[in-house]
């Protein structure tokens, strides 16, 4: 019996200003919340943007630092209390901190890469999940498939 190793290489995804590389595994879907969705079966990759020139609660997130961003994005999402774990790479260009949560409506465990970053115009919210259990294990995954990301 022969058996096949599907080859998977490394391939450009690109969506709303976000720039990253993932494998050939991982396919396009559309969504309702995130203005990019990419997912192979084991790992999801998400992005969201928002302008700066947007506000909240009277105050514009042009005036905010990526650390206070990413505050106010762990804050309103309530993840404070799950993190586990925070870094910073690219020096000052991407945060991101670990994250294990339960998915109340569907009843799943999942572990986060949470990441922020900015261009001159947006703030951008990301995050590669899998299943809370395999985490740990796809850390040094996460973090090149993390580091290969850019926006504009």
């Amino acid at each position: 019996e022969k058996i096949m190793n599907e080859l998977k290489v490394d391939k450009l995804f690109q969506g709303t200003g976000v720039f990253v590389t993932l494998d050939s595994s991982f396919v396009e879907y559309e969504s309702d919340v995130w203005d990019m969705y990419l997912y192979n079966g084991e790992f999801a990759f998400m992005s969201q943007r928002i302008s700066k020139q947007s506000n909240l609660n009277g105050m514009s997130y042009s005036q905010l630092t990526l650390k206070q961003y990413f505050q106010l994005v762990m804050t309103t999402n309530n993840f404070e209390s799950y993190i586990y774990e925070e870094k910073t790479i690219y020096g000052d260009d991407l945060l991101y901190c670990y994250i294990k949560t339960r998915d109340a409506n569907a009843e799943l465990d999942y572990g986060y890469m949470m990441m922020v970053m900015e261009s001159d115009s947006f703030f951008y919210t990301m995050n590669l999940s899998c299943d809370h259990e395999q985490l740990d294990a796809n850390k040094a995954l996460f973090e090149r498939y993390g580091k290969s990301i850019s926006v504009k």
